[in-house]
Protein backbone atom coordinates (compact mmCIF):
# COMPACT_ATOMS: atom_id res chain seq x y z
CA UNK A 1 0.00 0.00 0.00
CA UNK A 2 1.25 3.57 -0.78
CA UNK A 3 0.01 6.79 0.31
CA UNK A 4 -1.52 10.07 -1.93
CA UNK A 5 -2.46 13.13 -0.50
CA UNK A 6 -5.19 14.87 -2.81
CA UNK A 7 -4.67 18.21 -4.41
CA UNK A 8 -7.52 20.76 -6.02
CA UNK A 9 -6.31 20.87 -10.07
CA UNK A 10 -5.63 24.51 -10.98
CA UNK A 11 -8.97 24.76 -12.06
CA UNK A 12 -11.26 24.42 -8.66
CA UNK A 13 -11.57 27.11 -6.44
CA UNK A 14 -13.17 25.82 -3.20
CA UNK A 15 -11.43 25.00 -0.07
CA UNK A 16 -11.44 21.02 0.87
CA UNK A 17 -9.69 18.66 3.06
CA UNK A 18 -6.24 18.52 0.69
CA UNK A 19 -3.90 21.41 -1.35
CA UNK A 20 -5.98 24.26 -3.02
CA UNK A 21 -4.54 27.07 -5.25
CA UNK A 22 -0.85 27.20 -7.01
CA UNK A 23 -1.06 23.26 -7.78
CA UNK A 24 3.14 23.47 -9.29
CA UNK A 25 3.87 24.96 -5.78
CA UNK A 26 1.43 22.10 -3.82
CA UNK A 27 3.24 19.22 -5.97
CA UNK A 28 6.34 20.01 -4.74
CA UNK A 29 5.35 20.20 -1.24
CA UNK A 30 3.65 17.08 -1.65
CA UNK A 31 6.90 15.48 -2.89
CA UNK A 32 9.07 16.37 -0.76
CA UNK A 33 7.15 15.20 2.19
CA UNK A 34 7.59 11.64 0.58
CA UNK A 35 3.96 11.13 -1.15
CA UNK A 36 4.50 8.85 -4.22
CA UNK A 37 1.12 9.73 -5.41
CA UNK A 38 -1.86 12.30 -5.43
CA UNK A 39 -5.68 12.42 -5.59
CA UNK A 40 -6.64 15.06 -7.87
CA UNK A 41 -9.98 16.87 -7.31
CA UNK A 42 -11.01 18.04 -10.12
CA UNK A 43 -14.00 20.83 -11.43
CA UNK A 44 -13.72 20.89 -15.37
CA UNK A 45 -11.37 19.82 -17.23
CA UNK A 46 -12.22 21.97 -20.28
CA UNK A 47 -11.11 25.18 -17.71
CA UNK A 48 -7.12 23.74 -17.24
CA UNK A 49 -4.15 23.11 -19.16
CA UNK A 50 -4.21 19.21 -19.20
CA UNK A 51 -0.78 19.06 -20.77
CA UNK A 52 0.98 21.32 -18.18
CA UNK A 53 -0.90 19.00 -15.57
CA UNK A 54 0.44 15.69 -17.34
CA UNK A 55 3.98 17.54 -17.36
CA UNK A 56 4.19 19.02 -13.88
CA UNK A 57 3.42 15.52 -12.47
CA UNK A 58 5.51 13.47 -14.41
CA UNK A 59 8.79 15.78 -13.78
CA UNK A 60 7.86 15.41 -9.79
CA UNK A 61 7.22 11.54 -10.14
CA UNK A 62 4.26 11.25 -9.26
CA UNK A 63 1.46 8.65 -9.77
CA UNK A 64 -2.17 9.99 -9.73
CA UNK A 65 -4.22 7.72 -6.93
CA UNK A 66 -7.41 8.65 -7.90
CA UNK A 67 -9.49 11.66 -9.28
CA UNK A 68 -12.61 12.92 -7.72
CA UNK A 69 -14.95 15.00 -8.50
CA UNK A 70 -15.40 17.11 -5.70
CA UNK A 71 -15.22 20.05 -6.41
CA UNK A 72 -17.94 19.21 -9.52
CA UNK A 73 -20.38 19.59 -7.00
CA UNK A 74 -18.46 22.15 -4.25
CA UNK A 75 -17.52 24.75 -6.86
CA UNK A 76 -20.97 24.57 -9.77
CA UNK A 77 -23.26 22.58 -7.87
CA UNK A 78 -23.50 19.58 -9.92
CA UNK A 79 -24.92 15.95 -9.06
CA UNK A 80 -26.20 13.39 -10.96
CA UNK A 81 -29.70 13.05 -8.85
CA UNK A 82 -30.67 16.65 -9.24
CA UNK A 83 -34.03 17.15 -9.66
CA UNK A 84 -33.22 19.72 -12.42
CA UNK A 85 -32.99 18.00 -15.65
CA UNK A 86 -30.55 20.23 -16.95
CA UNK A 87 -28.18 20.06 -14.18
CA UNK A 88 -28.75 16.19 -13.91
CA UNK A 89 -27.44 16.29 -18.11
CA UNK A 90 -24.44 19.04 -17.11
CA UNK A 91 -23.43 16.42 -14.14
CA UNK A 92 -23.15 13.35 -16.45
CA UNK A 93 -21.64 15.57 -19.26
CA UNK A 94 -19.26 16.81 -16.65
CA UNK A 95 -18.22 13.25 -15.00
CA UNK A 96 -17.78 12.13 -18.73
CA UNK A 97 -14.88 14.66 -19.40
CA UNK A 98 -12.83 13.66 -16.05
CA UNK A 99 -13.58 10.29 -16.67
CA UNK A 100 -11.54 11.26 -20.10
CA UNK A 101 -8.65 13.13 -18.34
CA UNK A 102 -8.12 9.80 -16.16
CA UNK A 103 -7.40 7.90 -19.41
CA UNK A 104 -4.21 10.86 -19.26
CA UNK A 105 -3.37 9.06 -15.94
CA UNK A 106 -3.03 5.49 -16.57
CA UNK A 107 -6.81 5.14 -16.31
CA UNK A 108 -6.56 6.29 -12.66
CA UNK A 109 -10.46 5.34 -11.00
CA UNK A 110 -13.14 7.94 -10.61
CA UNK A 111 -14.50 8.06 -7.30
CA UNK A 112 -18.03 9.32 -6.94
CA UNK A 113 -19.01 10.35 -3.48
CA UNK A 114 -21.26 13.57 -2.28
CA UNK A 115 -21.73 13.78 -6.13
CA UNK A 116 -23.92 11.79 -6.69
CA UNK A 117 -26.34 13.62 -4.55
CA UNK A 118 -29.50 13.63 -2.12
CA UNK A 119 -32.66 12.46 -3.53
CA UNK A 120 -35.31 14.62 -2.92
CA UNK A 121 -39.08 14.45 -4.18
CA UNK A 122 -39.13 10.74 -4.76
CA UNK A 123 -38.69 7.31 -2.33
CA UNK A 124 -35.27 5.85 -1.55
CA UNK A 125 -35.79 2.77 -4.33
CA UNK A 126 -36.64 5.23 -7.09
CA UNK A 127 -33.84 7.32 -6.18
CA UNK A 128 -31.34 4.26 -6.19
CA UNK A 129 -32.82 2.55 -9.62
CA UNK A 130 -32.33 6.25 -11.62
CA UNK A 131 -28.67 6.87 -10.21
CA UNK A 132 -28.25 2.93 -11.11
CA UNK A 133 -28.77 4.16 -14.98
CA UNK A 134 -27.40 6.83 -14.81
CA UNK A 135 -23.62 5.14 -13.26
CA UNK A 136 -24.71 2.12 -15.89
CA UNK A 137 -24.43 4.45 -18.87
CA UNK A 138 -21.39 6.44 -16.95
CA UNK A 139 -19.56 2.93 -16.39
CA UNK A 140 -19.80 2.06 -20.51
CA UNK A 141 -18.50 5.48 -21.13
CA UNK A 142 -15.75 4.73 -18.79
CA UNK A 143 -14.67 1.45 -20.39
CA UNK A 144 -13.91 2.78 -23.43
CA UNK A 145 -10.53 4.54 -21.31
CA UNK A 146 -10.02 1.71 -19.42
CA UNK A 147 -11.77 3.65 -16.29
CA UNK A 148 -12.96 2.41 -12.57
CA UNK A 149 -15.70 4.01 -11.41
CA UNK A 150 -15.91 4.13 -7.49
CA UNK A 151 -18.35 4.43 -5.07
CA UNK A 152 -18.25 5.96 -1.74
CA UNK A 153 -20.81 5.16 0.99
CA UNK A 154 -20.95 7.88 2.99
CA UNK A 155 -23.16 8.71 6.50
CA UNK A 156 -26.30 10.03 6.56
CA UNK A 157 -25.29 13.53 7.65
CA UNK A 158 -23.42 13.56 4.52
CA UNK A 159 -26.07 12.18 1.96
CA UNK A 160 -28.97 10.39 2.24
CA UNK A 161 -28.44 7.16 0.19
CA UNK A 162 -25.71 4.66 -0.29
CA UNK A 163 -24.25 5.09 3.74
CA UNK A 164 -23.50 1.75 4.33
CA UNK A 165 -21.17 -0.86 2.96
CA UNK A 166 -23.58 -3.59 2.59
CA UNK A 167 -26.36 -1.32 1.14
CA UNK A 168 -23.44 0.24 -0.99
CA UNK A 169 -22.16 -3.54 -2.39
CA UNK A 170 -25.77 -4.86 -2.79
CA UNK A 171 -26.68 -1.56 -5.02
CA UNK A 172 -23.34 -1.86 -6.67
CA UNK A 173 -23.99 -5.90 -7.57
CA UNK A 174 -26.87 -4.50 -8.88
CA UNK A 175 -25.51 -2.01 -11.49
CA UNK A 176 -23.61 -4.73 -12.42
CA UNK A 177 -20.98 -3.63 -14.65
CA UNK A 178 -17.66 -4.86 -14.16
CA UNK A 179 -15.71 -1.28 -14.03
CA UNK A 180 -17.49 -0.39 -10.64
CA UNK A 181 -16.17 -0.62 -6.88
CA UNK A 182 -16.24 0.48 -3.59
CA UNK A 183 -14.14 3.43 -2.38
CA UNK A 184 -13.55 3.16 1.48
CA UNK A 185 -13.35 5.55 4.15
CA UNK A 186 -12.31 4.93 7.60
CA UNK A 187 -14.40 7.88 8.80
CA UNK A 188 -17.45 7.33 7.47
CA UNK A 189 -17.08 3.59 8.62
CA UNK A 190 -16.09 4.34 12.03
CA UNK A 191 -20.15 6.08 11.42
CA UNK A 192 -21.91 3.81 9.45
CA UNK A 193 -20.63 0.24 10.21
CA UNK A 194 -21.22 -2.09 13.03
CA UNK A 195 -18.26 -3.94 12.54
CA UNK A 196 -15.57 -1.74 10.21
CA UNK A 197 -13.42 -4.53 10.37
CA UNK A 198 -16.26 -7.18 9.20
CA UNK A 199 -17.13 -4.74 6.40
CA UNK A 200 -13.95 -4.86 4.87
CA UNK A 201 -14.31 -8.88 4.48
CA UNK A 202 -17.91 -8.48 3.40
CA UNK A 203 -16.18 -5.87 0.64
CA UNK A 204 -13.60 -8.06 -0.04
CA UNK A 205 -12.23 -7.40 -3.84
CA UNK A 206 -14.58 -4.86 -4.60
CA UNK A 207 -12.40 -2.70 -2.97
CA UNK A 208 -11.09 -0.09 -5.22
CA UNK A 209 -9.82 3.00 -2.86
CA UNK A 210 -8.97 3.75 0.41
CA UNK A 211 -9.43 7.27 2.54
CA UNK A 212 -8.07 7.50 5.72
CA UNK A 213 -8.52 9.81 8.57
CA UNK A 214 -8.33 9.68 12.56
CA UNK A 215 -11.80 10.45 14.21
CA UNK A 216 -13.17 13.74 13.49
CA UNK A 217 -10.88 13.54 10.32
CA UNK A 218 -8.00 14.04 12.76
CA UNK A 219 -4.87 13.10 11.55
CA UNK A 220 -4.14 9.31 11.88
CA UNK A 221 -3.01 8.57 16.10
CA UNK A 222 -4.46 11.57 17.10
CA UNK A 223 -8.44 10.26 17.16
CA UNK A 224 -10.03 7.05 18.19
CA UNK A 225 -10.47 4.84 15.12
CA UNK A 226 -7.63 1.41 15.52
CA UNK A 227 -6.17 1.81 12.18
CA UNK A 228 -3.47 -0.38 12.73
CA UNK A 229 -6.61 -3.31 12.98
CA UNK A 230 -8.31 -1.52 9.59
CA UNK A 231 -5.28 -1.73 7.76
CA UNK A 232 -3.89 -4.85 8.71
CA UNK A 233 -7.57 -6.52 7.90
CA UNK A 234 -7.14 -4.28 4.73
CA UNK A 235 -3.78 -6.27 3.96
CA UNK A 236 -5.84 -9.69 4.93
CA UNK A 237 -8.44 -9.60 2.20
CA UNK A 238 -5.53 -8.74 -0.61
CA UNK A 239 -5.71 -4.86 -0.77
CA UNK A 240 -2.55 -3.52 -1.63
CA UNK A 241 -3.44 -0.44 -4.07
CA UNK A 242 -3.08 3.60 -2.42
CA UNK A 243 -4.14 5.25 0.34
CA UNK A 244 -5.50 8.88 0.10
CA UNK A 245 -5.37 11.27 2.96
CA UNK A 246 -8.76 13.15 4.12
CA UNK A 247 -7.52 15.28 6.85
CA UNK A 248 -8.56 18.44 8.10
CA UNK A 249 -6.26 20.93 6.79
CA UNK A 250 -5.20 22.77 10.43
CA UNK A 251 -3.02 24.31 11.58
CA UNK A 252 -1.66 24.23 7.48
CA UNK A 253 -1.87 22.20 4.33
CA UNK A 254 1.69 21.28 4.47
CA UNK A 255 1.60 20.27 8.25
CA UNK A 256 -1.58 18.41 7.86
CA UNK A 257 0.12 15.94 4.88
CA UNK A 258 3.14 16.24 6.62
CA UNK A 259 1.93 14.69 10.08
CA UNK A 260 -0.48 12.35 8.12
CA UNK A 261 2.79 11.06 6.18
CA UNK A 262 4.80 10.56 9.35
CA UNK A 263 2.01 8.64 11.09
CA UNK A 264 0.79 6.33 8.01
CA UNK A 265 3.92 5.68 7.21
CA UNK A 266 5.09 4.17 10.67
CA UNK A 267 1.54 2.52 10.91
CA UNK A 268 2.59 0.89 7.57
CA UNK A 269 6.07 -0.57 8.51
CA UNK A 270 5.20 -1.45 11.82
CA UNK A 271 2.55 -4.12 9.70
CA UNK A 272 5.37 -5.12 7.62
CA UNK A 273 7.43 -6.53 10.37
Amino acid sequence: MHLAYPVGTPDTHAAFMGFNGDFERNISDIKAIGYKAVELSVRDPDEMDVLQVVNQLKEKELEVAAILATHVTRDDRLTLLSQDPMVKHAAKERLKKVIALASRFGGAPVSIGKFRGSFTGIDKEEALRTLAGIIRELCEYAQKYNVTLLIEPQHAGSINNLNTVAETLAWIESVNRPNLALHLDTFHMETTEASPLQSIVLAGEKIGYIHCSDSDRRIPGEGTIDLGKFFSMLRSVGYEGYIGMEIEQHPSYYQAAQSSYLAMNKLLKELQE
